[in-house]
Parts: structure tokens; C-alpha cells; sequence
């Protein structure tokens, strides 16, 4: 009962900032599938999305819910997003109290998939249908568990929904780690081994080597930490004239997530050139989706 008396502390903490009337109330409904558990804040209902066993499982559940989204709404997020290390903070204790609360639950329920819903809740994103999940709308997708993310063969289907979800909550869960770092470390000038300013050394540096192996040790070094296999190259030549062209085609092999294809956008006279701005857009690819950060 220790997380349910914190989240319920924190919660009350921060539905008082929020000048909400402190007192939290909690009603319970029981089911032929079990309890549902509704929690009252003055003019805010929430309400665990499934069943549970025990009536503590339920209470422990709708309150990690609250807490998050409660955590969410204080009066100073109003002009800012919440930090990233705070959401890493809120996710954690929220990940092990609905844990805890679903220790005794048997084999076959799936525990994970019930978790990815709720922490789409906290996060105020998209429910997870299996199909791709969106964080607070933007254009960065964490996870597409429909099994082309994670590729799930098990025979179990059930056990696969469980594989892919679970496997989606550690990448959220690495996405805030990662940002959490990067923003600790904003205050001060980005190290020189940052992704970012290898995609800028890429496309500055004068074509020294005519076959464009620095580039490629660049572009592996980032794969290399990633735990990744080495990145392919393919030349496609188009003729215009007497001078023939070059397409580049680059492929991240990413292990068990579907590789990056990066298709360089125009034509080069040069292979050398093609490669450089292709080895540059899979860095900053990379950089965007926050997959890595080199200076951690």
C-alpha cells in the first residue's frame, strides 16, 4: 500500500496547487470482470480504464492516473510543457505502482497492453490501438505495435500483444531518458561528439577522401552505440546527357526495429557528393527522433 498512499499524497499535493479542493474520493464498481475504481477532485473524474481483481489494485491504478494527470495541469505547465525529466519522474512512479498493482494477476492477462492505455493517457496521447502511438501530437511516432515495429512473431497472439506493448513502454520510457539528459545538458554548448554536429561536419568537410569513407565512419560510429549493424549504400546512375548522375540510397539496419531508408532527395554528378549528403541526412534523422544522444 506504500505507492498507493504516495500517489495519493502527491496527488492531493497537486490538485491543492491547482486550488482544486484537496479532498480525493473514490468510488468503486464491481463488475463480473472485477472492480473499476472512480476517483473525484472537486470538478476532475478519472477513472481506471479496465477491471481489476482487488479493489487495492484499482484504487492503486486510478490513483497512479491521477497523479500523473493532476502533475500534468499545475498552474506553472500552464506556460510551459512539463520537463521532460519531470514527465521521466512521473512515468516512473506511475510504471511501478500499476506494476505492483498486477503482481497477483494471472499468466494469461494481458498486463502490458492494459499499461501502454493508460500511460497513452497520462502522456494525453492517442490510445494505443496497435497501430502507431503519437506523443502530445507530434510528428515524432514512438512506437507502431501492430508487430511491424517489433516484428512479433510469437505463436500466442495474446503473448505478442504483450511483447509489442511492453516493448513500446521501454521506448517511451528511453525516449524521456534520453530527453531528460539532453535537457540537463542544454544550459551549456552541445559536445562536439553530438549527432547534430556530426551531420554539420559531414556537410562541411572538403572531399578529401574520393571515396567517402570518413563519412561512413562518421554515420557507423552513431550506429556503433546504437548497438546497430553497419549502414549499406546503394548507387543508382542516371544518364542526362554525356554526364551520368548519382541517386544514393542508404539503409540503417536497426536489429529488431525495421531499418531507416534515407533516399538521397536529388542528384549528384559525384558518388563522393551523394554519399556525404546522404551519410548527413541519416545523422540528423537520427537527431530528430531522439533515438540517441552522443553526449550522454
Amino acid at each position: 500500500m506504500a505507492y498507493v498512499q504516495l500517489l495519493h499524497t502527491q496527488a492531493q499535493r497537486a490538485a491543492t496547487i491547482l486550488r482544486w479542493d484537496p479532498k480525493i474520493t473514490y468510488e468503486f464498481k464491481e463488475t463480473h470482470d472485477g472492480f473499476f475504481a472512480t476517483v473525484e477532485v472537486l470538478r476532475h473524474t478519472f477513472t481506471n480504464p479496465q477491471p481489476f481483481r482487488s479493489k487495492k489494485d484499482a484504487k492503486e491504478c486510478v490513483s497512479a492516473i491521477a497523479f500523473g494527470e493532476l502533475n500534468m495541469n499545475l498552474p506553472n505547465r500552464r506556460e510551459r510543457p512539463p520537463s521532460q525529466n519531470d514527465m521521466l519522474g512521473i512515468i516512473k512512479i506511475w510504471l511501478s505502482a500499476s506494476l505492483q498493482a498486477r503482481q497477483n494477476a494471472p499468466p494469461s492477462t494481458a498486463i502490458y497492453p492494459i499499461l501502454l492505455n493508460e500511460l497513452t493517457g497520462i502522456l494525453r496521447c492517442e490510445p494505443a490501438q496497435y497501430d502507431r502511438i503519437r506523443l502530445d501530437g507530434s510528428l515524432v511516432t514512438l512506437a507502431s505495435v501492430a508487430g511491424r515495429r517489433f516484428g512479433c512473431s510469437l505463436a500466442d497472439p495474446q503473448e505478442a500483444q504483450n511483447e509489442c506493448a511492453r516493448q513500446a513502454i521501454a521506448e517511451i520510457v528511453q525516449h524521456y531518458c534520453d530527453a531528460a539528459t539532453a535537457e540537463k545538458s542544454s544550459s551549456r554548448p552541445s559536445p562536439s561528439t553530438s549527432i547534430a554536429s556530426h551531420a554539420d561536419e559531414v556537410k562541411k568537410r572538403p572531399l578529401v577522401d574520393p571515396t567517402g569513407k570518413s563519412d561512413m565512419a562518421i554515420l557507423n560510429e552513431v550506429i556503433q552505440k546504437m548497438g546497430w549493424e553497419p549502414a549499406e549504400l546503394d548507387f543508382h546512375e542516371k544518364h542526362q546527357g554525356r554526364q551520368p548522375s548519382f541517386f544514393c540510397e542508404l539503409r540503417v539496419n536497426r536489429g529488431p526495429m525495421p531499418p531507416i531508408h534515407i533516399d538521397q532527395p536529388t542528384w549528384h554528378r559525384s558518388k563522393d557528393i551523394a554519399k556525404r549528403h546522404s551519410c548527413a541526412l541519416a545523422i540528423q534523422q537520427l537527431c530528430h527522433e531522439r533515438i540517441l544522444h552522443m553526449d550522454r
